[in-house]
């Protein structure tokens, strides 16, 4: 599993991708009530990021003034992001995030790269939207990410993936159950290795991922059960409007 936590990261930071959203992570805070609360006395807000996964987003956030949490539920993924984050003064939490529990609260959440649909359980999701409010600053903001219905359709009609990386390879293909809303990846890495008897040897290591596309009308419904008081809905890290064709909306809940 370490293997494929460092395959996850190889894979996934391109296109100056963790810049961007950091961009937009950083100008969806600084319009909250709660940075300007930290703004006027002085102190770094602190900043919650759950799925964290290799830590990208983490250390981005943290070279722009926040003191950062990182949480995610593998313990192999935050060897990862403690390596990224090494000499960035970052705590790392071993947790659930559907379960999460921290010794106070946060100016900010963030649940970027389609965490949000790796919850595939209602309640997991009602429990997730609960704690991340629970854990706000008074006009703290949760921004996250989810990938939508279109997305899926146009990624499963050609069925089978490949990207080519200076590291190596990565083959994918995704199964979608249109009518349960689930889609079921199978992905293999392939990292060159060198050469062995004037052939190129390669490593494969093999990962499974499954993912639920939740309706957007279902997402705002949560989210203001919850108790947030106020939803803003992106196309991209430009902040776009969302509209029909989004294959990712970017979302801004304010509690």
């Amino acid at each position: 599993m370490y293997h494929i936590a460092n395959f996850y990261d190889k894979s996934i930071n391109t296109d100056n991708y963790f810049d961007r959203l950091a961009e937009f992570v950083d100008s969806s805070i600084k319009q909250s009530e709660s940075y300007n609360i930290y703004f006027k006395k002085e102190e770094k807000p602190i900043v919650l990021d759950c799925a964290c996964g290799s830590g990208r987003l983490v250390k981005k956030l943290n070279d722009m003034g926040y003191d950062m949490i990182g949480l995610d539920i593998s313990e192999e993924m935050l060897d990862v992001a403690r390596d990224v984050c090494r000499n960035t003064p970052a705590l790392f939490i071993c947790q659930d995030m559907c379960e999460m529990d921290l010794f106070g609260s946060v100016a900010a959440i963030t649940c970027m790269t389609d965490s949000i649909n790796h919850i595939t359980d209602m309640k997991k999701l009602n429990a997730f939207f609960a704690r991340a409010h629970n854990f706000l600053d008074p006009g703290g903001v949760l921004i996250f990410d989810c990938l939508t219905d279109k997305n899926f359709r146009d990624m499963t009609e050609s069925k089978c993936f490949f990207e080519d990386y200076d590291w190596g390879s990565c083959f994918w293909n995704g199964i979608y159950d249109s009518r349960r809303r689930i889609c079921r990846y199978n992905i293999s890495y392939f990292e060159y290795a060198g050469q062995r008897n004037e052939e190129e040897m390669y490593i494969r290591k093999d990962d499974y991922i499954v993912e639920k596309i939740w309706s957007l009308k279902t997402v705002l419904k949560q989210l203001y059960t919850s108790g947030f008081k106020s939803v803003e809905m992106y196309d991209n890290t430009d902040f776009s409007p969302a509209n029909k064709e989004s294959k990712r909306v970017y979302f801004v809940a304010v509690k």
